[in-house]
Order: C-alpha cells, then sequence, then structure tokens
C-alpha cells in the first residue's frame, strides 16, 4: 500500500448542531483512492490546539497530501481555497471562548501561503461531476484560515502537497431564520464531491 492521504475535518461549532467536514471526512476513513488510504482525523475548533495536532498528524501519519476541509455556513457551493492569510481576525471566539482580532498567526511568517493541491485540476474534475464551486481568494480568517496558514507551512517542508476546501451548509444545519431562503447540500452530495476531490489528489500524487 502507498503512503496514505491525510483527510482532516471540524467538529461542531458556532452552535451548530454538526459540522458536515468532520462528517465527510469520517466517511473517507479506510476508502482506497490510486492506491493511497485515506486516512481520517476531527480536529477541535480551538486556537491554542489545531497547530500542535497538525504538526502530530503529519508525524504520526506522514501522509503523501493532506486535504483540511471546513464549514463556510455563508456559501452555497464548495469553495477551492488559494491562499491562507497570516491573519487571525474572527468576529466570534473559538469553542475554548478565544477571541483572536488582528493578530499574525506566525510574526516572522510570510503574509500569505498558497494551496498546494491540484486546484487546477479538481476544478475540471468537480464540473465534470455537476458539482457547484468556486475558488475563493482566501480562507477567511477564522479557525478554518488559520488551520490552513500553518499546514500550508508545515507540508512546504515535507514537500507534499496540502490546502483547504470550504464546505456549504447541510439542510439540518440551516437556521430557521434562513430556511425561506437557503436548503443547504446534503450531505450524500458533499461527500461525492469530496471523493471526487481526493480522487484527483490521488491521481495527481503518482
Amino acid at each position: 500500500m502507498k503512503a496514505p492521504i491525510l483527510v482532516t475535518g471540524f467538529r461542531p461549532f458556532a452552535g451548530h448542531p454538526a459540522n458536515p467536514s468532520g462528517l465527510v471526512a469520517r466517511a473517507l476513513a479506510g476508502r482506497s483512492f490510486s492506491g493511497h488510504r485515506v486516512r481520517v482525523a476531527v480536529l477541535p475548533v480551538v486556537y491554542a490546539e489545531i497547530e500542535r495536532a497538525v504538526d502530530q498528524l503529519l508525524a504520526e501519519v506522514k501522509p503523501v497530501a493532506v486535504l483540511s476541509l471546513g464549514l463556510d455556513y455563508k456559501t452555497d457551493v464548495i469553495k477551492l481555497e488559494r491562499i491562507a492569510i497570516n491573519l487571525d481576525d474572527a468576529s466570534i471566539p473559538d469553542e475554548a471562548d478565544d477571541l483572536r482580532t488582528g493578530s499574525r498567526i506566525a510574526p516572522r511568517g510570510p503574509a500569505a501561503r498558497w494551496s498546494t493541491l491540484p486546484l487546477d485540476s479538481i476544478a475540471p474534475a468537480l464540473a465534470a461531476a455537476g458539482v457547484p464551486f468556486k475558488f475563493s481568494s482566501h480562507a477567511g480568517a477564522f479557525l478554518c484560515n488559520h488551520l490552513m496558514y500553518h499546514l500550508c507551512g508545515r507540508a512546504a517542508r515535507a514537500g507534499i502537497p496540502a490546502g483547504f476546501i470550504h464546505l456549504p451548509p447541510t439542510p439540518d444545519i440551516i437556521r430557521v431564520e434562513d430556511r425561506a431562503t437557503r436548503a443547504g447540500v446534503p450531505l450524500a452530495a458533499l461527500m461525492a464531491a469530496v471523493r471526487v476531490i481526493v480522487r484527483t489528489v490521488a491521481g495527481s500524487i503518482d
């Protein structure tokens, strides 16, 4: 068996009863794409824990590529994140009640780090599968961006592709006040879309 691909998601946060990123990640556990078995981790939405968790996973799993997933409640499509910025600047605290505004993630780090996933191959693969998606300039300034920034730095040192993709909410977590205008995306559809993405990543490695 070839080296594994690591897929991460997040635990529920901000009062949501579930997080599709964690559910989708778990559904991929043990699956094989082009001979690369998927290893999975569901991460805490906590600044103080996220970097240590990433470092430990990279050391233990020794993946050939890393795909991190997160929830963007405001989107209705898959978002392919191009860049993580060196900034924590959120309007809500993390699950440990840590609110970070206007602070650098890495004081001596670059202003931004780019995804090294094969986004130019992922996009047409999603289009061919009929999956709505869009490119995104950067991953925000909350935990998703923090994770992507740290991950891309560590992955660059290891010489492996890594990046972040935002998922839209599933119907069960659409808030009551939003249901007149938004339906969410079924979990099965998100799972199918991420399988396309992982298959494309696996196919680009060898």
